[in-house]
């Protein structure tokens, strides 16, 4: 690794949190909502600690959905307590909905943020043979020698790949290693937890961010998700569509042997490509600095016309774009986004961190430099080497199959069957024995054969589908933004309106967090005392002794805390599920 990147990690920016409140009820006497939701109270919620308040509520919630659920225990675990405060830690923004009953009683959530990943050499891709290879729905590439899995209907999904080229054709700019790569034109449903009111959130989302007026961080095109085995049928029913996402393995890249055609592309990948320079106006003056998933190129400090100041540092992932110099005093991004057919807030987004006060309307002075997003057609969408025009064909191989016997099988040349493999299999030779289930490509041989693994979503910047866990079932969603003119559906469909947040009632106190003043000495709390008995041995008293009771086992801090005198078998009934680790008494 360059030794000008920063160490791996995950180094988003995080928030203090405050102990978790438990509810005072139990979630197996929560009612279902109704199909119209009349008898519960919708509301709206725009900052993360009104999230993070009823952050053990959420928990509880979707283990009471889970036992509620048809699929019973073959269904997918629900969503954990480190997992929903990780997301709600780093998710930014971090908006949504919540319901409850009328005795404010939690019945379902749901969170929405921008679509940000982690890994550098991510890509939307839907027609790479390893985009649905992993689905557990018979759908593995253009493999047809491994059996399907039989499911009662066809799953909906991108065949044609037009949606993934949508995807990637949107602009993007972050760090992997610190708040990551950032998709503002892609929304995200993180969190979603109900009780019979989940196509109500998710028809909530879908209409409040069509209707969402656009920002530089915020101007949301489509929706993404990570969806779970049992979700999907829901998701499908809502019109998400099931979009292949992989990361390339940019080291094993570099140290793999390849043909002379792919080392050649090999280079162009790794090295940003430059982008024809716009000559359209005759008032402008641009220059390429970037690609498409591949990191900017650091610009010379010498060079005039690309000062260091608009440079971006190596380690910054960005769309593909150029450099724009205002030769005209007072010309604005809206009149500039207009010259290149590009939308406006696009501009505001890339040059966020260079002008933090930019504006639409902003006039700017003479010599200003702006990165302006590239338009790309269809065919130059995604970086890197195109894909085949015929699907690619693979064979698996049976126990001790040879290449020479693979290769006569399809009548092609040994060597070149040898060669086409071998990027992916390095010590592959003409005679080598094959393990069951090896996969050798049979069809596109002189095409080059790119290293790369199904996308793990919330992973780190160096994990992969293998390391960080099982591949990501993403889904995306085609949003029709609409005027503010325009009448809300759904809202107006429901008995009841949507409110401002209010605090929940039905929570106990969390312990409390502030600490003594100096000089100050802590009162401690009064300790009941322990009941004595005497022991009586052979006619002869003993002294009183106290009994000899087991050690407690360790806990956090705010379990420490003597629970409410009322409740406390709601208390710690609540404990065994946040936190099952943990013996109660």
């Amino acid at each position: 690794m360059d030794g000008n990147l920063p160490i791996p990690g995950w180094n988003a920016h995080r928030h203090p949190s405050s102990p978790i409140a438990q509810p005072k009820y139990r979630f197996q006497d929560v009612p279902k909502c109704e199909k119209s939701l009349e008898g519960s109270v919708i509301q709206e919620v725009t900052t993360r600690e009104a999230f993070k308040e009823i952050m053990g509520e959420m928990v509880l919630l979707c283990n009471e959905a889970m036992k509620r659920s048809r699929a019973g225990r073959t269904a997918s675990k629900p969503l954990s307590l480190e997992y929903i405060a990780d997301r709600l830690d780093v998710d930014d923004p971090c908006f949504g909905y919540i319901i409850r009953s009328s005795e404010g009683h939690l019945q379902g959530f749901i969170t929405v943020t921008t679509f940000t990943n982690w890994q550098r050499n991510f890509k939307w891709d839907s027609l790479h043979e390893v985009a649905f290879y992993y689905d557990d729905d018979g759908h593995h590439g253009h493999d047809k020698n491994v059996t399907p899995v039989k499911r009662p209907r066809k799953r909906v999904m991108d065949e044609d790949g037009s949606l993934a080229k949508e995807l990637q054709k949107t602009v993007r700019l972050g760090d992997p290693y610190n708040e990551g790569i950032v998709w503002p034109r892609i929304a995200e449903i993180s969190l979603l937890g109900a009780l019979g009111c989940g196509k109500a959130l998710v028809q909530l989302v879908i209409e409040h961010l069509e209707f969402l007026r656009a920002t530089a961080t915020a101007n949301y095109d489509y929706i993404a998700l990570q969806a779970t085995d049992n979700s999907i049928p829901f998701y499908e029913s809502q019109g998400f569509v099931r979009v292949g996402a992989v990361t390339y393995d940019s080291n094993r890249e570099q140290q793999s042997p390849s043909s002379s055609i792919g080392k050649k592309e090999d280079v162009n990948r790794s090295i940003s490509p430059a982008f024809s320079t716009d000559s359209t106006a005759s008032e402008t003056t641009t220059s390429s600095v970037s690609s498409a998933a591949a990191e900017a190129t650091e610009l010379e400090p010498s060079s005039p016309e690309k000062p260091e100041a608009i440079a971006m540092p190596q380690s910054i992932v960005s769309s593909p774009h150029f450099v724009h110099e205002v030769v005209r005093p007072g010309q604005t991004p809206n009149e500039i986004a207009k010259q290149f057919k590009v939308h406006v807030w696009d501009i505001v987004f890339l040059n966020k961190d260079v002008y933090k006060d930019l504006r639409p309307t902003s006039r700017l002075m003479k010599g200003t430099l702006l990165h302006v997003p590239q338009k790309l057609e269809d065919e130059a969408v995604v970086s890197g080497p195109k894909t085949p025009g015929s699907p690619t064909k693979w064979f698996v191989a049976k126990e001790n199959d040879t290449p020479r016997q693979i290769a006569k099988r399809f009548g092609l040349a040994c060597n070149k069957l040898v060669s086409a493999n071998r990027r992916r299999l390095p010590e592959l030779q003409a005679n080598s024995r094959l393990k069951a289930g090896t996969r050798l490509k049979v069809s596109n041989l002189d095409q080059y054969d790119e290293i790369c693994q199904p996308y793990c979503h919330w992973s780190f910047p160096e994990d992969t589908a293998v390391e960080g866990g099982e591949p990501s079932y993403m889904m995306v969603y085609k949003l029709n933004r609409k005027a503010a003119c325009n009448p809300r559906v759904v809202r107006n469909s429901f008995a009841v309106p949507v409110v401002k947040h209010s605090p929940p009632k039905l929570l106990f106190p969390p312990p409390p967090k502030t600490a003594p003043t100096s000089g100050e000495v802590p009162a401690k709390p009064p300790v009941k005392a322990e009941p004595t008995r005497k022991l009586v041995a052979r006619g002869r008293k003993t002294a009183s002794v106290g009994p000899k009771l087991p050690k407690q086992p360790p806990r956090p801090s705010e379990l420490k805390k003597p629970p409410p005198e009322d409740g406390k078998d709601i208390y710690w009934q609540h404990q065994r599920e946040l936190h099952p680790e943990l013996i109660a008494p």
